[in-house]
């Protein structure tokens, strides 16, 4: 559940990740928004089972859990909270509440929450079998094209590949690209085929690079530029078939929020047991307050939204999932400081 729907059908102020929330109803309590200790920020981070919390104020907080994001609402008093000064009762009366009273709208938050969960998968999953006659008909093209190829002079179908016009290349390329996009579907419906099948040996090198020319098509809108940095040849790494769609998420999510311009930048290195791989692009930084929360399912980062730039807030969530299950994680940091700099997204990979 995203902050902004919450605030929406809870009464009561909240807080979220780092900010402090007014409540439907309710604005924050002003012992909260002046606090100088903020340990309910503290609680919320770490908290797991334990759902209410008395603050350094004594105010009373209840920890919410929604999809692995953590809710708390914040600056309440309960009816037999006596640590709470009778002057400061008084001055903060709509914020005394009962436990009861708090149960039942808790009840109808997770119930909510639940009802969209379930709206999301339903939809997703009505729109899969019109994803999948999509991915039968690419098939038949990329039948037409395959039986092209064949008939260029060559004894195997890489030589014939290198016979045929770039047309039909530029052609049979896009449609492997579709093809592979289309098959993160797969993955989204069923997050547990990531890991699917037996790993095989892979080279996250070959993976990016042969995506080169098709993301340079791309890229030419916005006039960006893709360099490749690597210390040497690069080795292999046992992979599941899902790793094929990291490159895919990442250098199209850089030319999403490239500056116009700019150069993009892709660097693998290796140490004795690891290929490290950091994709940097120009462009506005994404706050701290957001840097944690752009690899949870459907959150988008503010810039994003307000710049229209298409999207529901899953591939880089897919990224981090994929990259779990190969014993890796990915983390974005920024280099040059303030609002512009270089948005950089690394993940390594065991050799």
């Amino acid at each position: 559940m995203q902050p902004e729907l919450f605030g929406t059908i809870s009464e009561f102020p909240f807080v979220y990740d780092k900010g402090f929330y007014a409540g439907a109803t309710l604005e924050q309590n002003k012992t909260c928004k002046n606090c100088k200790e903020k340990d309910c920020l503290t609680f919320l981070q770490t908290a797991t089972n334990k759902h209410h919390y008395l603050c350094s104020y004594k105010f009373d907080n209840f920890l919410l859990c929604f999809n692995e994001k953590k809710f708390m609402i914040n600056g309440m008093i309960l009816e037999n909270n006596r640590t709470i000064p009778e002057g400061r009762r008084f001055k903060r009366e709509e914020y005394l509440v009962n436990q009861i009273e708090i149960e039942e709208k808790v009840t109808r938050y997770a119930k909510t929450e639940n009802f969209i969960s379930q709206q999301i998968s339903s939809n997703i999953e009505r729109n899969f079998e019109v994803f999948h006659d999509i991915k039968n008909a690419l098939a038949v093209v990329q039948k037409c094209a395959d039986l092209f190829i064949d008939k260029m002079q060559g004894s195997d179908f890489q030589e014939k590949l290198r016979h045929t016009p770039i047309e039909i290349t530029d052609l049979y390329d896009a449609l492997s690209l579709v093809n592979s996009q289309l098959g993160m579907m797969d993955v989204l419906v069923n997050i547990e085929s990531i890991s699917q099948g037996t790993k095989n040996p892979v080279n996250i090198y070959r993976m990016f690079h042969r995506l080169n020319k098709l993301f340079a098509y791309k890229a030419k809108d916005k006039n960006i530029t893709i360099r490749w940095k690597d210390d040497g040849q690069i080795p292999f790494t046992e992979a599941y078939q899902s790793l094929e769609f990291i490159p895919i998420i990442l250098l199209d999510n850089a030319i999403k929020y490239s500056a116009a311009d700019s150069t993009i930048w892709v660097d693998f290195h290796k140490t004795n047991s690891e290929i490290v791989v950091t994709i940097s692009s120009k462009g506005k930084t994404i706050p701290e307050d957001e840097r944690e929360r752009i690899f949870e399912k459907y959150e988008r980062g503010n810039d994003a939204k307000l710049g229209g730039d298409k999207g529901i807030g899953m591939g880089l969530w897919l990224a981090k999932q994929i990259l779990l299950k190969h014993g890796s994680d990915i983390f974005y940091y920024p280099t040059e400081g303030g609002q512009y700099g270089n948005n950089n997204f690394q993940f390594k990979l065991k050799i």
